[in-house]
């Protein structure tokens, strides 16, 4: 069954690594072979941080969801985790990452193309497997998302239009590790794909864009998800506070 299910989610445009992960985690909850009770035990193992744990049951329960196994999915729910402390994580403000990404006379063909892609990647907020699937049509933009489903997206148009120039590196498909590599190079180490998504909510929200509009940009179905990827910083928040309560 788990081939079925990863035959699934390549149909609904997961990404290659996710898929991978997927279908590893699953291979390590022993799914096929264990009991309800025993991948459990598995899932909440007192070694595993509280983020990994939540990790272990969301994909089992998305194996569970594909199995339509209702009465699991219920008991799933009850199962209770580690307390998850609150984290504050990275994100860069448009004006680091703009400066950052600068094209300049110096660079090759190859800086300005991965350049581009992530400016692209941070203006738009849309996932690394989208960029592989855009479509332009009377000056809309499209991308096929989770799901196969299929949304417009608002974009900047000057980078749009560089990123058109590089035709035959976008057909031959944007890996997610390539992405990675050159954020890291580019902005720096502690920042992934995935942070250039939680950026881009986060400086949309804080400049007071309504949280629909940034949930239908992301792909979002449910604005609660949107709400998780927004990060303020500690300091942020508590300059917020203060100014509200303490001035």
């Amino acid at each position: 069954m788990i081939k079925n299910f990863i035959d699934e989610l390549k149909l609904y445009n997961r990404q290659e690594l996710t898929i991978y992960k997927y279908e590893q985690t699953l291979k390590l909850l022993d799914v096929e072979n264990l009991t309800f009770e025993e991948i459990t035990q598995k899932i909440i193992n007192n070694n595993h941080s509280a983020t990994y744990q939540r990790y272990l049951k969301a994909v089992y329960q998305s194996y569970l969801n594909f199995l339509e196994d209702t009465e699991k999915i219920k008991k799933l729910k009850k199962v209770k985790l580690k307390h998850l402390d609150v984290v504050f994580r990275d994100v860069i403000s448009k004006d680091e990452l703009m400066e950052k990404t600068e094209i300049l006379k110096t660079d090759s063909s190859k800086d300005i193309f991965w350049k581009t892609v992530i400016r692209f990647l941070f203006q738009t907020g849309i996932r690394v497997s989208e960029i592989n699937n855009l479509s332009h049509l009377n000056n809309k933009l499209y991308v096929i998302g989770k799901g196969n489903k299929k949304r417009e997206i608002f974009y900047n148009k000057k980078t749009f239009n560089l990123l058109t120039l590089y035709q035959s590196q976008l057909k031959n498909k944007i890996q997610s590790a390539s992405i990675c590599k050159n954020i890291k190079k580019y902005l720096n180490n502690n920042l992934t794909p995935h942070s250039l998504r939680r950026s881009f909510a986060t400086y949309f929200l804080k400049s007071g864009v309504d949280i629909k509009l940034i949930s239908q940009q992301l792909g979002h179905s449910d604005v609660a998800t949107t709400y998780r990827y927004v990060h303020i910083t500690r300091e942020e928040n508590l300059k917020i506070y203060n100014k509200l309560m303490n001035d």
